[in-house]
């Protein structure tokens, strides 16, 4: 990270200050690549997901669930679903992820870069070998 100070502001207040994350280039590239591979299998993604889908924003699922909002309570039927995302990754299934990308045929390489990231979340069996 740098700080990078703001124009004309006391450079003694730490809110005058704009901090820089400075991220590693390659490791978004590589990110980016992962990504792109893992959408072209249609089958690892249910058709509503909006997340981390090229051509699918957050924008446009909040514009569809106004709408159906909206449409509910002027036909006086109302209903609501959330998903409390921060506790979503403590129920995550490791193993079962690996196995849906090696039944949909992802490549390899891309499959042992998921390991790498969910080792700590597989069962010791699968996560510790040598």
């Amino acid at each position: 990270m740098v700080m990078i100070p703001k124009k004309n502001k006391d450079p003694h207040h730490p809110s005058c200050w704009r901090p820089i994350v400075l991220d590693n280039t390659t490791g978004k590239l590589q990110d980016k690549v992962v990504a792109d591979i893992l959408q072209s299998h249609d089958a690892l993604f249910h058709n509503l997901q909006f997340g981390s889908r090229k051509g699918r924003s957050a924008l446009d699922c909040l514009l569809i669930q106004s709408q159906k909002q909206i449409a509910m309570v002027q036909e006086g039927k109302a209903t609501l679903l959330q998903k409390h995302i921060v506790t979503s990754f403590n129920s995550l299934q490791a193993a079962l992820i690996l196995l849906t990308l090696q039944k949909n045929q992802v490549p390899r390489p891309v499959i042992e870069f998921a390991y790498q990231f969910l080792k700590p979340h597989l069962p010791y069996s699968l996560g510790h070998h040598n």
